[in-house]
């Protein structure tokens, strides 16, 4: 695919009941699976909540991952995934203990909330919005998540996905 696909082309797929052979004709190669080319296809809007929306940007991240040999870089992904120790054992690999170290934390303690959510805003500040956005996910803070994707990154899609993997912590996003 060449040029994003338009809301008319993306109401037709909401209508199919083929949704994963669909995103296998719009991108066939596994190295096509990238966040940007599934935006471009609309697929976060369209794939179904379950196993092919999380197969999709898992694939994703292991491309960004592939791509940059940053774990800051798909970190954001993988944690919408709520696939933190996939994300721990990339830091591993490339030995990032840095964020390793801080990943190892029990986020459930309001004590690693919150400082989750500074560095998310310490983030912010240095402009790493990707990286804030993960972090705000590592605090829990959905809304936030959410809300640093669709102004700082500029990218509706991803928050909207956002929204609707982590709609049982915020249903009011949706």
């Amino acid at each position: 695919i060449t040029s994003p696909v338009s809301s008319a082309d993306v109401a037709w797929v909401l209508r199919s009941d083929c949704k994963a052979p669909l995103l296998e004709l719009c991108l066939p190669l596994a190295e096509d699976r990238t966040w940007p080319a599934l935006r471009a296809v609309g697929a976060g809007l369209w794939l179904p909540r379950g196993d092919a929306l999380r197969a999709a940007l898992e694939a994703a991240a292991k491309a960004k991952f592939s791509a940059t040999r940053r774990p800051e870089a798909c970190a954001l992904l993988y944690l919408a995934l709520g696939k933190k120790g996939a994300l721990q054992a990339l830091c591993r690999v490339v030995r990032d203990e840095k964020l390793g170290g801080f990943l190892a934390h029990d986020f459930q303690e309001p004590r690693w909330r919150s400082a989750a959510k500074k560095n998310a805003f310490s983030l912010l500040s240095k402009q790493q919005h990707g990286l804030a956005a993960a972090f705000f996910l590592l605090a829990s803070d959905v809304e936030a998540a959410a809300r640093v994707c669709s102004r700082q990154l500029a990218d509706v899609q991803l928050a909207i996905v956002i929204a609707r993997l982590h709609e049982a912590e915020a249903p009011e996003l949706l």
